[in-house]
């Protein structure tokens, strides 16, 4: 049947002694949109339930996970959008918007729906039509149905309100940061691959995979996995697959490290709000400035400095307790000798002096300079993200408490997890209720800032943290270590 439509087309076309020549060429005759059986693939039809007449999908034979065909050779692009908006064959995404649909109804949460993505000759992703269309589809279903999903030109201004952008969608794992950086309870995303067993006729195959997850812990909400190879729906899909999509990056100025400090920090403030809000809501959170991690040169052996000194004051405080003095750990900093680093004291006043000297010399280094930024940023994201409804109590670093700025530097250098009795009982006093602390240190491949909230009434805590982008990874660093 469809080799006869195949000689018919020919013939209405006025290419019959085309179709006398093949013929003595005795080979396989190729089908439109299947592989030849036996040659490109075995003997499998590429059906598409989509296009039943009945509306109900009919049997199919199982596909070849091994079919042997490259990408399609990159097609000239057409500026004019499609004059074909919806597809010959309707409902291809009804079942998937109905179970998203379904899922909200009964766990309500952001939605994130982000365009598919198509693999280049180069092995590179990108947004074509038929990307932008999967996105588009998905999401006028849903708000037909009353759910307002984040997509399109809104989900853009969502990213560049914590410092990313289309440009950020590199591969199909990128929806996954980008809808948590903007605390998206749910994420559509997946990929569309056009292959071509004989590009002189055209002969493609779609592989469509298309999913919705619950965030953050991964779970399946709806997919789609489809290989469409002929057909109404699939002849439309190809032509929207060989347009250009609209998701790319407008001409902006490039980014600097100061708003990726504010992208960190208002990504952070609204993962507090998200999933924390009463925890935070209607207190008076006290914030330190950041603690920023050194790893070389002054500020570094500043804060290894710190870590030895707590270190000793510990154990010289268990001593005084077993000497029997009243208030052992402030008797303590009386014992001596000690050394630190190499460098011997007659007591640990003398080193804190010492801890003093050094660190004033040190105040205006750009690491202090960064860690008051970070912290203050994150203060005003968090009042804003409540809508004021939390009070913000910003430490001055000119506070002449010595020992509470070693054991500052003491927390940069290592990780705590509770506060020391002295730290609780000065933010008590202050009339504060949570205590905000937050960390700025490099990983494997960026710095990461993670914070910590601690209820001074009951020691309830809570963590959340946030990358940053690669691309400041060498200005974080020079800024963290002078």
């Amino acid at each position: 049947m469809r080799s006869g439509s195949s000689r018919t087309w020919l013939a209405s076309s006025g290419l019959v002694g085309v179709l006398l020549i093949g013929a003595g060429c005795r080979g396989p005759e190729r089908v439109p949109h299947q592989p030849i059986p036996g040659v490109d693939t075995p003997q499998n039809e590429v059906y598409n339930k989509h296009d039943d007449s009945s509306g109900t999908a009919a049997d199919a034979s199982p596909l070849s996970s091994e079919v042997d065909a490259s990408p399609a050779a990159p097609a000239d692009v057409p500026s004019a959008a499609p004059t074909v908006v919806t597809p010959a064959a309707p409902g291809f995404l009804d079942e998937f918007v109905a179970k998203v649909a379904a899922e909200l109804s009964v766990r309500p949460g952001t939605l994130a729906i982000f365009p598919a993505l198509s693999r280049t000759n180069s092995g590179e992703y990108e947004v074509t039509g038929l990307g932008d269309y999967l996105a588009r589809e998905t999401a006028e279903g849903l708000e037909r149905q009353g759910i307002n999903p984040l997509w399109s030109d809104v989900l853009q201004r969502e990213l560049r309100a914590v410092n990313r952008g289309p440009e950020s969608l590199h591969r199909v794992s990128d929806a996954f940061v980008l809808a948590e950086r903007i605390s998206a309870d749910y994420v559509v995303f997946g990929t569309v691959d056009r292959r071509a067993f004989d590009r002189l006729s055209k002969d493609e195959i779609l592989d469509v995979h298309w999913e919705c997850q619950r965030l953050p812990e991964h779970t399946f909400v709806a997919k789609i996995s489809e290989r469409l190879g002929s057909g109404p729906l699939a002849n439309d899909l190809v032509r929207f697959s060989r347009l250009k999509g609209e998701w790319t990056s407008p001409e902006e100025e490039p980014s600097t490290l100061s708003r990726e400090i504010d992208g960190v920090s208002r990504a952070l403030a609204r993962k507090i709000v998200k999933r924390h809000r009463d925890f935070v809501r209607g207190k008076r959170v006290h914030v330190e400035p950041t603690r920023v991690h050194s790893i070389e040169g002054a500020r570094a052996d500043l804060q290894t400095f710190a870590a030895s000194f707590e270190r000793q004051l510990e154990a010289l405080t268990v001593k005084a307790l077993q000497d029997g003095k009243a208030i052992p750990e402030i008797e303590a900093m009386s014992y001596g000798p000690v050394t630190i680093q190499g460098q011997a004291f007659e007591n640990l006043d003398r080193a804190l002096e010492r801890f003093g000297q050094e660190r004033v010399k040190l105040v205006r280094m750009e690491s202090y300079t960064l860690a008051s930024e970070l912290s203050r940023n994150l203060g005003e994201h968090l009042v804003e993200a409540l809508d004021n409804e939390v009070s913000i109590q910003l430490t001055q670093d000119e506070r002449d408490d010595l020992l509470s700025l070693l054991r500052d530097e003491a927390r940069a250098f290592t990780e705590h997890d509770t506060l020391d009795p002295a730290t609780l009982a000065r933010l008590r006093e202050s009339g504060s209720e949570i205590y905000l602390e937050s960390t700025l240190r490099r990983g494997a491949d960026s710095f990461q800032m993670r914070l910590t909230l601690f209820d001074l009434a009951d020691g309830r805590k809570i963590s959340e943290s946030e990358f940053f982008d690669p691309w400041f990874t060498a200005q974080l660093e020079t800024a963290s270590n002078r």
